[in-house]
């Protein structure tokens, strides 16, 4: 069975491209662009994995992270920014991430580290 990825981002290129190239390496994927949509598709999906941008139209996508860990207490969680401050550090180490990965993207390193998360 195919690993669940949920990907969260408000930029919907960046979102839908990664979910169409997700999808071609076999996973699952669904994609929102802010944390309501998301919110439902987690419980809907309870995901292995989420790609979860930092800064969002109705909050940051930390405020997320203790619902996603209720409905799946294993999930992996890969925070995106095009941030990289000390701050945006310091929430992704608090709110224990998996890890960090700093925008622009490259799909390529993207997949690695989905690869290196999820073990």
């Amino acid at each position: 069975m195919a690993e669940i990825i949920v990907i969260v981002d408000d930029e919907q290129d960046l979102g839908l491209l990664q979910q169409r190239w997700l999808k071609k390496k076999g996973y699952d994927t669904f994609y929102a662009s802010d944390l309501s949509n998301a919110s439902d598709l987690i419980h809907e999906h309870k995901p292995d994995l989420v790609l979860l941008d930092i800064h969002l139209p109705d909050g940051e996508g930390f405020n997320l992270i203790p619902q996603l860990r209720d409905v799946n207490p294993e999930v992996k969680i890969i925070m995106q920014s095009a941030y990289e401050g000390e701050q945006e550090k310091r929430k992704v180490n608090q709110f224990k991430a998996d890890a960090f990965l700093h925008k622009p993207l490259r799909m390529d390193n993207v997949h690695q580290t989905i690869l290196n998360v999820l073990g």
